[in-house]
This record gives structure tokens, sequence and C-alpha cells, in this order.
């Protein structure tokens, strides 16, 4: 990881994408549990339409917390058109920036198994080699920044709905051994016999599956790539939000569409699932984007920008903490009071959140 101490936010830098990297982050570290929390002041037990949405999604659907993921490989995405050229005008030029890829997306991945794949543990009977949302944002955005750098924006476009297509075919029409093509059951799809074949014994233990999914992870990311270039382009600032809110309900519908014969599955990435959750980013971007950057209402969003400003710091940071230290504790919070539950969820989420004040303060922002 880099420390940067920075004299201040690059010139031209859109506000509203730290707001809403932070966004994203503010329900991982907390905002969730507090919003549940405070729910259940009013209502304990939560009605199940409403809890239903603190969940994951049993299988086939998307629910609010869903999203996050998508919604995180998203933004990562929009950051790429500003990176890319940044570095494309050093004077490392073009062989540079496939060594910082390479470079970022191995440390990436390495992270992503310290946090989520049991790497310190030290323990190959305990180790998975792909597990963690950091090792899809790692695979996607290499896959991503290699179009973005190679073809421009209408080829772009091309390939990504290219590697959606795909993917799609390959999950429909090539067979697991024994069974006919097709299958997209929880135990019986090609993407989890894929992980299954190549991470062995290694293989994460949950419904998730990984490796087959990257041109998937890469489209998601290139979503966010072709939004953050149309938030580069000379368009009056009205035209783009039209532009990003259209975007994301032409998407949101070709997700409903094509998942009448491609089920929306987070779990297997399946690529309905990665138009419809970029459709819902898009949308979320067009919000934030007409608010802060065409509205010019900042303050409120002050919170959420010292988040983003140290996103993938917080979330590492929370990810371990919750894989080595908190075990059951998460159990046995459930069990306390609301009103005692919303107090101390709140506690530790100011802890989190003071932590990231002091290093905004600073000027301190760790990244790859």
């Amino acid at each position: 990881m880099e420390q940067q101490t920075p004299p201040g936010a690059p010139e031209g830098r859109l506000a509203s994408l730290d707001a809403l990297r932070g966004f994203t982050m503010f329900w991982i570290i907390g905002g969730a549990e507090m919003l549940r929390w405070f729910l259940r002041l009013f209502a304990n037990p939560l009605p199940p339409a409403i809890a239903h949405q603190f969940e994951h999604s049993a299988w086939v659907g998307m629910t609010a917390w869903d999203l996050v993921m998508p919604l995180f490989l998203f933004i990562a995405g929009t950051s790429l058109p500003f990176s890319l050229e940044r570095r494309l005008n050093d004077a490392a030029g073009r062989r540079g920036v496939y060594r910082h890829l390479l470079k970022r997306s191995a440390l990436l991945y390495l992270l992503g198994m310290i946090v989520g794949g049991n790497l310190l543990y030290f323990d190959p009977g305990r180790l998975y080699l792909f597990s963690n949302t950091l090792q899809a944002i790692a695979c996607g955005c290499f896959v991503a920044s290699l179009v973005v750098l190679h073809l421009n924006v209408h080829r772009q476009m091309l390939a990504c709905a290219a590697l959606l297509a795909a993917y799609a075919l390959v999950l429909r029409f090539v067979p697991i051994p024994g069974h006919a093509p097709g299958a997209l059951e929880p135990e019986l799809n090609l993407a989890r016999h894929v992980d299954r074949l190549l991470f062995g014994p290694y293989v994460d233990g949950s419904a998730y599956a990984w490796a087959l999914c990257i041109p998937a992870f890469g489209a998601s990311v290139l979503f966010g790539a072709l939004a953050g270039q149309l938030l580069r382009t000379a368009w009056r600032p009205r035209v783009r939000l039209l532009v990003l809110a259209a975007a994301g309900l032409a998407l949101v519908l070709l997700g409903i569409l094509f998942g009448y014969w491609m089920p929306i599955i987070k779990h297997i990435w399946t690529s309905s699932f990665a138009l419809y959750a970029a459709g819902w980013s898009f949308l979320v971007l067009a919000v934030f984007y007409a608010v802060i950057d065409v509205l010019g209402c900042r303050r409120w969003a002050f919170g959420f920008v010292v988040i983003g400003t140290n996103a993938l710091f917080i979330y590492a940071l929370t990810q371990f903490l919750g894989e080595y230290v908190t075990g059951d504790a998460r159990e046995e919070f459930a069990a306390v009071p609301p009103l005692q539950g919303l107090a101390l969820s709140v506690l530790a989420f100011a802890v989190f959140w003071t932590l990231l004040y002091g290093l905004y303060r600073k000027r301190i922002f760790i990244k790859l």
C-alpha cells in the first residue's frame, strides 16, 4: 500500500465519486446495522419484507444488501479513466501502466486472501484461494483496464456486451460432466464446478463462484468505467445526468428481461445480475451526481467523503476484524434490546469514522 499526503484534491475531481464510494462503504462498516437497529425500535422483529433487504438473496433475485458488492466494483471502475490517464501521462508511459496494473492486481488479490482467505492462519487446511470482494475487484479491474486502454468508448460498450454474452452462453450451454448443460442450482452449476477443478481443496466453502465469473466481474467494472468517461465529457452537467439516469433505467429493464432466460443470481454473477446491478449503480450515481455536482449541495455528504477517501483501508480493516476478532459476537449482539443494539452499533461506527477522520485531517490517503 502507498501512503499519500497530497496537498489537496486533484483539480476537477468529482466530489460525488468520493461521496458515493463512502456511501457504499458506510453500509459495510456499520451503516446497515445502525439502520436495522433503528427500524427495530418501531417493529421488533422486523417485517420479513424489510428484514430480507438486509440479507443476501438465498439464490435467485437481488436484495438491497446484494447491491453493495457490485456497487463497489462499479465505483472502482468510475475511477479507471481518471487514473489511467494520469499514469499514461507519466514518463513511464503505457509500459509503466501495465506494470502498475499487474502490481496492483496482485496486491489486491493477496489482500483479499488475507481478509477473506484465511491466509494469516498459516494453515493450508483453512486456506481459500479465491473468496473475497477484493479479489473480484483485482481481476475485474485488470480486465476492464485492458479494455479501456486499447479501445474507444463505443468498442468498450461492445466489449462489455461480449463479455456478458460469452459468459452467459458458457453457463447455459457448456455441460458439467454427467449432467445436462444449463444447470444453475447452488451446488450444481458450471461456475462452482470450475472453482472445484481449479482450486481443489482450497475452494471457497460458500455457494459463491469466482474464477469463471471474472469476465462478468470485468463487465461490472467496465460499466463503471463507462460512467466515469461519461462524467469526463464536455457535455453540460444536466445532459450527463440525463444520460446516467437513462442508462440506469435501460440496464435495469434489460437485466429483468434477460433474467427470464438467465436468472438474476449474485452467487455466480450471472450476466442478468451484472446488468441489473449496473443499472441500479448508474441510478445511485445519478442521484449523487445530481445533488452534489449539479445542485452543489455538498456539506451533507462530508461524512461519506471522509469514508470514501480511505475506502480500501477501512474495508480491509473491518473485514480483518470480522474474520479474526469478532467470532460469534454478532450472534450474541443480535439478542440485545433494540435501543442497546442501536447504541452499540453507533458506537462501533463512530470508532471507525473517527479513525478515518483522523487520516483525512492529516491528508493521509492509503490506497494501492
